[in-house]
């Protein structure tokens, strides 16, 4: 029997789903801060049927995975508020910069020639995005999106610590969007809102729930 190997077709379904996040964010006339905290409890609700499971035996390494996972998604959300969506999905994936520097602090070994390589060629592209927004606007949205790749680079870097688990870390970074969500009722500009609005926000949880 031939095996087949579906791997880059998933690749390729994920990316496609990862990247309608700047569509659903702009669609939406709700803050950044309710975008993300509707998508998040879809995707608390959604992720633990899917994996079967629910996070036990929950330490250090877990929690701060868990908010790193948080903050990343919020602040990425509110990137793609205030500046192009090709910028914050740019600067989010400035997190190998970030991983490096992790790594030469916590162990302290020389980087390797490819290292900073990665390092000078996303300086630039930093450089770059910020030349490109200077009169538009979108600057705030460029430091959003800097530190959302800060956080990204620690749900990478912590879940390869002893007594890490991914999936575990990403239901408990979602469950933290219940802390916003009195925020998000008494939100006025949530209220008043259509409910395609609604409606859009849950389907953005429903296709990217793992942002």
């Amino acid at each position: 029997m031939i095996k087949r190997n579906y791997g880059p077709i998933f690749l390729l379904a994920a990316a496609i789903f990862w990247s309608l996040g700047g569509m659903f964010t702009k669609s939406v006339s709700w803050d950044g801060v309710s975008i993300a905290t509707g998508r998040g409890l879809v995707a608390f609700l959604l992720i633990p049927l899917i994996c079967r499971r629910i996070p036990k035996n929950l330490n250090r390494i877990k929690l701060a995975t868990a908010f790193c996972y948080f903050a990343q998604g919020t602040l990425y959300i509110l990137a793609n508020k205030y500046t192009t969506a090709a910028n914050a999905v740019m600067l989010q994936y400035t997190l190998p910069l970030y991983i490096i520097l992790f790594t030469t602090i916590a162990t302290r070994p020389l980087p390797a020639g490819r290292d900073i390589l990665t390092t000078i060629i996303l300086l630039g592209g930093i450089f770059l995005a910020f030349l490109g927004t200077m009169e538009s606007g979108g600057m705030l949205g460029n430091f959003l999106g800097l530190a959302s790749g800060l956080f990204y680079a620690g749900v990478f870097y912590l879940s390869r610590q002893p007594g890490a688990d991914t999936v575990d870390s990403m239901i408990l970074g979602n469950g933290m969007y219940l802390l916003l969500l009195p925020y998000v009722l008494q939100n006025e500009v949530v209220r008043s809102a259509p409910m395609s609005d609604l409606g859009m926000v849950v389907m953005f949880g429903l296709v990217a729930s793992v942002m």
